[in-house]
């Protein structure tokens, strides 16, 4: 049984591009319902005053973001872009 299947809410922090993909994987393979994930992107406005900003970015069914806030798992494109 999965951890979430049982009725327990599961929170993850993370920077790993590599669970975020598992998570969009689990939801077009429909191994979780997308209704039952839920992403939280925090960041500083830097135009608004360095303010707390939070966006929500839903999965659809075929595992793409609905949105790619900047600065969202920003860091592969920014190493390859020092690479070339």
């Amino acid at each position: 049984m999965r951890t979430g299947a049982g009725g327990v809410q599961l929170i993850v922090e993370t920077h790993s591009d590599h669970i975020l993909n598992g998570v969009r994987l689990a939801v077009k393979k429909r191994a979780v319902a997308k209704e039952e994930v839920e992403l939280s992107f925090f960041y500083k406005d830097e135009k608004d005053d360095y303010s707390h900003k939070c966006v929500h970015p839903h999965i659809m069914q075929d595992g793409r973001l609905d949105c790619w806030p900047e600065g969202f798992f920003d860091e592969w494109d920014k190493a390859l872009y020092e690479l070339i």
